[in-house]
């Protein structure tokens, strides 16, 4: 039998913070040296390639609003700023 598939991550937000969760966003960031920028970007990158930063754009997410993952908070710096204006041409 066939179940339909959880989804990797889910976001909701709580008054001025956007919440993500799900075991493998969460278990990046527990697994990441936040002090090393080298892994902060690749840890980025990761969660861009997840769809983390698309779906914090789709529900309102805006250049420096709090992210918390794993209990960790970020500030939301969107690495595709330009793709969201591109659409409206």
């Amino acid at each position: 039998m066939l179940r339909p598939a959880r989804p990797p991550f889910t976001v909701r937000r709580e008054g001025s913070q956007f919440i993500v969760a799900g075991r493998n966003v969460e278990r990046w960031v527990a697994e990441t040296d936040l002090e090393d920028a080298r892994r902060v970007v690749e840890l980025q990158r990761r969660l861009v390639k997840a769809g983390v930063e698309r779906t914090l754009s789709e529900m309102g997410a805006r250049r420096g609003d709090e992210v918390v993952i794993a209990g960790r908070v970020f500030e939301f710096i969107p690495e595709l700023e330009g793709d969201i204006n591109d659409g409206s041409a």
